[in-house]
């Protein structure tokens, strides 16, 4: 019995998807180019390192808003007292 393979590429795309919805503003290059920022040449680099790079660009992303949000929402309970 064959395994399905994993498609990196639609998984990409669906990510990539995901970036624009929480970051409307930035474009799909930038996105791109911070992801794969510790590669020196990015030609080479596989489906499943591009979707690895995306993914923990998200996550940083994500752990940033987050904690900014937290900061904001801090900044205001401080303001109230």
């Amino acid at each position: 019995m064959k395994t399905k393979e994993r498609d990196y590429y639609n998984d990409i795309i669906k990510l990539l998807k995901e970036l624009k919805t929480l970051k409307p503003e930035i474009e799909l290059g930038n996105h791109i180019a911070t992801a794969t920022s510790e590669y020196k040449d990015i030609w080479g680099v596989s489906d499943k390192e591009l979707l690895n790079a995306l993914t923990k660009y998200k996550a940083q992303f994500e752990l940033f808003e987050t904690e900014e949000t937290f900061q904001e929402d801090f900044s205001l309970e401080e303001e109230e007292d």
